[in-house]
């Protein structure tokens, strides 16, 4: 009764392809038995299948396929071809095992899913393998073999050389490993390793693994899935590049993988590993989906190449135009923290084979493809093994993934009209869950040593407004601070919603100064306690509990409310704390927030969250909310200056340049202006005598009514004539230090 129709049992080609893998290392005939017994086997089940259902399904009509033809029909025959020539096999078992992978190829032709996505080229895998071994040199022209080679390389197309269209950590190994495996199979090995976009994918991972070497889950996904693809395919990379950053990763990926299998194995409290591909022996997980791709990365490992550990820290995952992810961290230790932040919209490619994925599948709540609502969300924070947040989960049912939602990510949520009193803010925010399109990019990215900084924009359509999230990181304090400024378009009722997940708030702490209004200041402490895998989940895996999270609101005015949600989340019981405003908006009248994430020790249990809450101050916002003034006060006084408009400060006359002047864009931070710029971002820190500046597109700094720096000038031409002037030159991004004695 399944919507899919007939599903053969995964663990037989499974299991055949490990078997013959055996054979293959040992020579023992024993295991060539097991897989003769496999590969026979799949034709005895077809007999199960009603034949009313068979009628049922035009893609039927030359019979049930044996395996399905995109995620098992590869081991089956790679099982196959380890035994075919050992003699367990007689020529009309093997016509049986011949026609089994026909029939199974067949299906291929009535539904070949195209695109550059996995389940298009897992078919490409195996309609070409299934040509290299029916076929061996009939593979061209219009024989049967021929066609099966010609379907394979028309799918092939949209991902050779190209770019994959899904935003998903299940997805995009299993594309990456089935066009590796075309390529070899298509004699263009060589070629598809020296194309720049084939490198792109092995550095992705490389750089976007934790340092203890969990994958973090984004778009549809589950807890650390398929990580043993990664591995198979970092092996890969890493020999075919020689590069000791993709064994180290692909280590670390096995160290990681392997310990969450007997971690969850364990019957102390643990989990077991539930699935229908499992089964627990000895307290020890055995999966043969996980095994069938270890032999891959048996195959594909090179040893002489020496593991490497990386030394990169907060920076670009990899770029703006295809990655669109920023990872923060500290450094490569196992008790290091790292945050990643996806603002990963569709793009501005594939356009038509997202298209043709809209108009023939229910997908509609996908960020096309297999992706989520999660632009300009922190998909997932981590420190010292334990899970600080993560992302939504992938989904309960088909067809559409209810966590793909907005509403499930740690992001700003917008909807038009206004929350009601009588209702949670929940049940205001949810409705049908499909993917709104939008349009995000990179306004900055800096690492100043002292802190690293990102902003990123999101243009949301309905309603239309523009979404700007910047990330501060304090590596010395281990402090995320996020300033989310919006700007509505037109005039219009409007609950903007800042929304953070967990599983269980340990307490909750109310910092507002005199004068402050009810639900602001407000910090929770929080933790995520159990990691559910799947859907179903009965025994979900123990997250580490040595280190928790404090979620803060600092005071920042303008009538905003907490509110509380218990929801479920990430297949299990968890919670939603959000700060919001729901109010009527003036054209571009805009909306400020400020959040502030500190890791913490679980051992300092509430006394610890007094010490690191209130420590970020809200000095000053502008009348306009265009402008704002952080103070964190630590082992030093960091100033952290936002021009949250960037046109402020910007001539409106387009025949005038440069645009602005430092008089123009001079922006006095604070009633008593401690710190003036007219960079989009500037900070100034006081610690012993000395004062630490930098800044990001400006032309100068003062602190204090004290110049600590300002770009020299340079000269202007006014085209047309003959007239020259001195102008003021905005550099891109500058830091420098003066002692609090030193003169201007």
């Amino acid at each position: 009764d399944h919507v899919f129709g007939y599903i053969s049992p995964a663990n037989i080609p499974l299991q055949a392809h490990i078997e013959g893998f055996m054979y293959f290392l040992t020579g023992e005939k024993e295991y060539a038995i097991e897989v003769r017994k496999c590969l026979l086997e799949v034709e005895r089940l077809k007999e199960i299948y009603p034949r009313e259902k068979i009628r049922q399904h035009p893609e039927y009509r030359k019979g049930l396929p044996a395996v399905d033809p995109a995620f098992f029909l590869q081991p089956y025959i790679y099982g196959y071809l380890y035994i075919k020539d050992s003699g367990v096999l007689d020529d009309t078992e093997k016509l049986q095992v011949e026609n089994s992978i026909r029939s199974s190829v067949n299906v291929a032709f009535s539904f070949p899913e195209w695109g550059a996505h996995n389940r298009s080229m897992l078919r490409a895998w195996s309609l070409s393998l299934a040509a290299r071994t029916l076929g061996e040199n009939k593979c061209t022209g219009e024989t049967e073999e021929g066609k099966w080679q010609k379907l394979a390389n028309y799918l092939a197309e949209e991902s050779w050389g190209r770019w994959s269209i899904e935003d998903a950590e299940l997805y995009i190994p299993l594309w990456l490993i089935s066009t590796i495996n075309y390529a070899i199979l298509a004699n263009k090995e060589r070629e598809y390793f020296s194309m720049p976009q084939t490198k792109y994918y092995f550095d992705y991972i490389t750089h976007l693994i934790t340092s203890n070497g969990q994958i973090p889950d984004f778009g549809d996904a589950h807890f650390n899935s398929n990580w043993y693809i990664w591995l198979a395919c970092l092996e890969k990379g890493a020999s075919m590049y020689n590069c000791g950053y993709m064994k180290y990763a692909a280590k670390k990926i096995w160290e990681f993988g392997t310990s969450v299998s007997l971690d969850t194995s364990k019957d102390d409290g643990g989990s077991s590993n539930t699935g229908t591909n499992a089964k627990s022996n000895e307290n020890i997980v055995y999966s043969p989906h996980v095994a069938s791709y270890l032999v891959y990365a048996y195959h594909a490992a090179d040893d002489r190449v020496v593991p490497e550990k990386p030394g990169w820290k907060s920076e670009e995952v990899l770029e703006e135009l295809v990655g669109k992810k920023i990872a923060f961290r500290n450094g490569w230790e196992e008790s290091s923290t790292y945050l990643l932040l996806n603002y990963r919209d569709e793009g501005y490619y594939a356009c038509i084979p997202r298209r043709y994925l809209r108009t023939t599948l229910s997908v509609r709540a996908e960020k096309m493809h297999h992706g989520h609502s999660d632009e300009n969300s922190i998909v997932f924070l981590a420190r010292d093994g334990s899970i600080l947040l993560n992302d939504a989960g992938y989904r309960e049912n088909l067809p559409n993934g209810k966590y793909r939602a907005d509403i499930y990510h740690n992001r700003l949520v917008f909807r038009e009209g206004l929350k009601g009193e009588g209702t949670t803010l929940y049940n205001f925010l949810h409705d049908e869950g499909y993917y709104k399109k939008t349009v995000t990019e990179k306004i900055h990215f800096q690492d100043f040593g002292r802190l690293a900084i990102s902003r990123t924009r999101l243009y949301n359509t309905l309603p239309s407004l523009t979404w700007d999230r910047i990330i501060t990181y304090l590596e010395e304090e281990d402090t995320f601070i996020i300033v989310d400024w919006v700007c509505p378009n037109s005039k219009a009722g409007l609950t903007i919603a800042n929304l953070w997940h967990t599983g269980e708030i340990l307490a909750q702490k109310n910092n507002a100064r005199d004068g402050d209004e009810k639900g602001e200041g407000e910090a929770f402490d929080t933790r995520i306690p159990w990691i559910y895998k799947a859907p179903g989940d009965k025994n979900p895996r123990k997250n580490n509990d040595n280190t928790f999270l404090c979620i803060e609101f600092p005071c920042n005015g303008g009538g905003k409310k907490v509110e509380v949600n218990n929801i479920k989340r990430h297949y299990g019981d968890g919670v939603m704390i959000s700060q919001y405003s729901s109010k009527e908006y003036a054209e571009k009248e805009a909306e400020c927030f400020v959040t502030v994430l500190t890791p913490h020790d679980a051992k300092e249990g509430l006394e610890g969250m007094d010490k690191i809450t209130g420590r970020v101050t809200v000095d000053w916002i502008s009348e306009k909310k265009d402008a704002i003034l952080l103070e964190y006060r630590g082992n030093s006084t960091l100033y952290l200056a936002y021009k949250l408009d960037l046109e402020k400060g910007i001539m409106a006359d387009e025949d005038e340049y440069p645009r602005y002047t430092w008089e123009m864009g001079r922006i006095s931070y604070g009633n008593h202006g401690k710190v003036a710029a007219d960079a989009d971002f500037s900070y100034v820190e006081i610690a012993g005598g000395k004062i630490k500046y930098g800044f990001i597109n400006g032309s100068g700094i003062e602190y204090n009514g004290r110049v600590l720096y300002r770009t020299p000038d340079f000269t202007t031409c006014k085209f047309g004539t003959n007239i020259t002037v001195p102008s003021n030159h905005k550099w891109r991004a500058w830091k420098g230090e003066r002692t609090e004695s030193e003169n201007n």
